[in-house]
């Protein structure tokens, strides 16, 4: 029968580590509504939510909505120096909300994109989406299916810039979905980089303007600098609040990590700069409260099973096909954080599998010999905070012969407890209950013939 190896050797169960969630040890207590926080690995081994706080909750995106909209105008105008036209319609709707541009202005897309990603200008905005969707509301449509597209479930455009709309909302999870996506585009990327822009001289600007990037996190001077921070984009509404789509790139590290926060409060100077001060916690726990650790080491024994037929030994340990690592938090321990059980197994009453790495056997109740060393006899799956890391063979630790005298035995057992022993048992039986009875019944005849025989002839 299947057991779990004795202590000496197997890991030792006693403490908790806290999830990889927003109460993961270290977590930050942020201001924000909603937010989410994910690692990349340069290598692709591992993308993971390392933090989350009602990350499905409907929000409102406010200038975080020019992601997609660039999404959209760079994947339908290749041509970055085509030049765009600010169509009185495309302004007239914004009203005073217009600060740059004239109608029938004249740029290049590129200085369009410039003006709408990094000063974030919502008048750029509606000028893409009218020359690129031949409408605003064309355009807005090309959104929403791109959104559907990329897998958001929670989002919902009326606009291309932002402004408030009660029909117009997102969620952290899905705006990180977005915000990756559009740094996947190396022209989006290069953009929102920029610490600020210098827009030509046009039809109705005689000279060239500079103006700041709104993402603080680039801007030394703006006291939430941040010198890995690579993107992404900004949004405020006195709805939507302060949100903030961010990257941030460690490369000694190897990872690149992306957050969303939405929803952060706005009533003072100060606490216009809560969704970079929360950003910067949420990167600073990503790169201080995880690290790829070891989780399973191939020499870690998993579980002995019975072996028949061998006169070598009467069970085997098994091991995994291989060591593994993981990104988990920093103080997730190897030696104590670790549960084995065969799969169907319910966990112990009470125990709490948050921060645990769970192993799941599946093997057979007893193995029968031969078994080569290295042979794979079962499967170990394992996981952490429900989820799954990965799914490997269990290897015999060892060889087991198989003897051909406990084969014989083993075989003639076997028929004796079959059925095709048992009918033949009873077809015997019944053979030789039939023959007793044949005899009996020619016996008793015998003796009546001789009875009556005598009488009948006697004189």
């Amino acid at each position: 029968m299947k057991k779990i190896l004795s202590v000496t050797f197997i890991i030792a169960l006693v403490l908790s580590v806290f999830p990889m969630t927003a109460s993961a040890a270290g977590a930050p207590e942020l201001e924000a509504q909603s937010a989410i926080l994910c690692a990349v690995s340069d290598d692709g081994m591992y993308d993971l939510v390392l933090y989350e706080k009602n990350a499905d909750q409907k929000m409102y995106p406010a200038s975080l909505t020019k992601i997609m909209t660039a999404i959209v105008a760079l994947e339908n105008q290749r041509d970055l120096d085509a030049e765009f036209v600010a169509y009185a319609k495309s302004l007239e709707v914004l009203g005073k909300g217009v600060y740059y541009l004239m109608p029938g202005e004249k740029m290049a897309f590129r200085d369009y994109l410039n003006l709408m990603l990094v000063p974030s200008y919502n008048e750029a905005a509606n000028v893409i989406a009218y020359n690129i969707g031949g409408s605003l509301e064309g355009f807005v449509e090309m959104m929403n299916d791109k959104a559907q597209d990329l897998g958001c479930t929670g989002t919902h455009f009326v606009n291309a810039h932002g402004l408030h709309d009660e029909d117009h909302y997102t969620t952290a999870r899905d705006m990180l979905i977005i915000s990756r996506y559009a740094m996947e585009n190396e022209i989006f990327a290069q953009i929102v980089a920029q610490t600020g822009i210098t827009l030509p001289v046009t039809n109705k600007h005689k000279t060239e303007s500079f103006l700041p990037t709104t993402n603080d996190l680039l801007r030394k001077s703006q006291g939430v600098y941040m010198e890995k921070a690579i993107g992404t984009k900004t949004g405020y509404t006195s709805a939507a609040g302060n949100c903030l789509a961010a990257a941030y790139k460690d490369a000694e590290l190897g990872m690149t990590y992306y957050s969303v926060v939405l929803g952060c409060p706005d009533s003072t100077a100060e606490k216009s700069k809560l969704s970079f001060i929360d950003t910067k916690a949420l990167f600073k726990h990503g790169t201080t409260d995880f690290s790829v650790q070891p989780v399973l080491k191939a020499t870690q024994p998993i579980v002995e099973v019975p072996v028949t037929l061998s006169p070598d030994g009467t069970s085997v340990v098994l091991l995994p096909e291989k060591s593994v690592e993981d990104f988990l938090p920093t103080t997730f321990n190897y030696e104590l954080d670790v549960h084995i059980r065969a799969e169907g197994e319910p966990l112990p009453e009470g125990f709490d599998p948050t921060g645990k790495v769970i192993l799941t056997y599946s093997v057979a109740a007893e193995l029968e010999a031969p078994i080569e060393k290295g042979q794979a006899v079962g499967t170990l799956k394992m996981e952490f905070d429900g989820r799954e890391i990965c799914t490997m063979n269990l290897l015999s630790s060892l060889t087991l012969t198989k003897s051909e005298v406990l084969d014989t035995v083993d075989t003639f057992q076997t028929f004796v407890q079959s059925k095709a022993f048992k009918f033949i048992v009873i077809g015997i039986a019944a053979l030789i209950l039939i023959l007793i009875i044949v005899i009996i019944i020619t016996s008793a005849r015998r003796r009546r013939r001789r009875k009556y025989g005598r009488g009948r002839y006697s004189r």
